[in-house]
C-alpha cells in the first residue's frame, strides 16, 4: 500500500487527533497557555487530556513548518498534506537519537561498543513497530539528549551543562509524563560519576 500504510497511523488511530488539532488550531500560544482549561473542557479531544502540552505543541510546530514549505489554506488539504509529509519525515527523525546515544555510550564503552549499542538501538520495538507516534519520533532523542547532558556535566564539572540538563529534563516532562523515569535514572548516572573509569566500563560491558 506504499506510503498509505504509514500515513494511516495519523489518519485512523486515536493519535490522529493531534494531527487534526495541528491543522485546525491557529493560535499556538493560546493553546499552550490555556492547555489545562481546553483539555478539561474536552476542546482538544480525548487523547490530549492524557498528555502534557508538549505533545500537541510538537505536532502544531511540525505542521507550521510543512505548511511554510507548501502553503495550503483549505483545512482538508492542510491535514492531508501534513499527514503525508509526516509519513516521510517522522520515520527518519527517530534516528537522530543515534547521535546522542553514541556519545552517551562512549562514557561507558569503547568506540566499538558504542557503535554496537547504536546498531542494537535500530532494532528496538518502539522504533520498528510504534510508527508515527512520538514514542518513535521524539521521545528517544529527547531522553538521550537529557541523559548525555547529565553525563557530560558530571565528567567536565560543568555548571552550564548541569543547567542545560535540567532544562532538557523539563522539556522531556513537558512532552511526555512517561519520561519522569529519566529523573531517577539521572540520579543514578550522577552517582556513577564517583566510580572510576574502569569500573564504569566494566558496568557497561556487563549490560551490553
Amino acid at each position: 500500500r506504499g506510503i498509505s500504510a504509514i500515513r494511516d497511523r495519523l489518519v485512523y488511530t486515536g493519535h490522529s487527533e493531534f494531527a487534526y488539532l495541528a491543522t485546525t488550531e491557529e493560535d499556538i500560544p493560546s493553546v499552550v497557555l490555556n492547555y489545562e482549561e481546553l483539555a478539561r473542557t474536552n476542546q482538544l479531544g480525548a487523547y490530549a487530556r492524557t498528555k502534557p502540552p508538549g505533545t500537541v505543541l510538537f505536532f502544531m510546530l511540525a505542521e507550521r513548518v510543512f505548511n511554510a514549505i507548501d502553503h495550503q489554506t483549505d483545512p482538508f488539504q492542510r491535514f492531508f498534506r501534513f499527514v503525508t509529509v509526516a509519513s516521510y519525515v517522522f520515520p527518519f527523525l527517530c534516528y537522530l537519537a543515534l547521535i546522542p546515544l553514541f556519545f552517551f555510550a562512549r562514557f561507558y564503552l569503547d568506540e566499538r561498543g558504542a557503535y554496537l549499542t547504536c546498531i542494537l538501538f535500530v532494532f528496538l520495538p518502539n522504533l520498528t513497530l510504534i510508527t508515527m507516534h512520538l514514542d518513535q519520533v521524539l521521545y528517544p532523542a529527547l531522553g538521550l539528549i537529557a541523559l548525555s547532558l547529565v553525563v557530560y556535566a558530571c565528567r567536565n564539572n560543568s555548571l552550564l551543562s548541569a543547567f542545560l540538563s535540567g532544562v532538557a529534563l523539563y522539556v522531556c516532562l513537558f512532552v511526555s509524563f512517561s519520561m519522569i523515569a529519566l529523573i531517577p535514572l539521572s540520579l543514578l548516572l550522577v552517582s556513577a560519576y564517583f566510580l572510576t573509569e574502569t569500573e564504569r566500563k566494566e558496568i557497561g560491558r556487563a549490560h551490553v
